[in-house]
């Protein structure tokens, strides 16, 4: 996949803005596995349940996240 610039750009970028990254901890996962099945795709749902365990909004045009009531940015 070419992200159009280096991994070390993509870093820095994400440092300067204040990104972190959010591991999978037992909450989300806990979160995960209530969740009803209206999106199939694992990873989706994972970062649904993240969303919703941390409060936080997820960046997405991805219509099936709506249903989840998971604050969506975009």
């Amino acid at each position: 996949m070419d992200l159009g610039t280096s991994l070390e750009e993509l870093f820095n970028f994400l440092d300067r803005n204040n990104f972190s990254v959010l591991t999978v901890d037992l909450a989300h996962l806990l979160q995960l596995s209530q969740l009803p099945a209206h999106h199939k795709d694992p990873f989706d749902r994972l970062i649904i349940a993240q969303a919703l365990a941390e409060h936080i909004a997820v960046a997405t045009r991805d219509a099936l996240f709506q249903p989840y009531e998971v604050s969506i940015v975009w």
